[in-house]
């Protein structure tokens, strides 16, 4: 549910702009994506190997998010400043 509304309020902020439905559209995957490794990270895993591997792939997918997020906020801040300038 919290992920849907994400996705909603994302798509809110991208007011007709393809470029930032798809940036918003990255995000919600990337952080689908996210969500699967911390699920992974959270089960009872004995194996110590593959526990590591399940908390690498969770950092890895957290600066995935984060830079994803960040180039999406980037973007929408210039179409500000470009639609200000017209």
């Amino acid at each position: 549910m919290k992920l849907d509304q994400r996705s909603a309020a994302l798509s809110e902020l991208s007011h007709g702009d393809l470029l930032a439905q798809m940036w918003a559209e990255t995000i919600v995957i990337s952080m689908t994506d996210l969500m699967r490794c911390l699920l992974a990270t959270s089960r009872a895993i004995d194996d110590k190997k593959v526990a590591k591997y399940w908390g690498a792939a969770a950092d890895r997918a957290q600066r995935r998010v984060d830079r994803i997020s960040a180039s999406f906020y980037q973007h929408l801040k210039q179409q500000k400043m470009f639609a200000r300038k017209k």
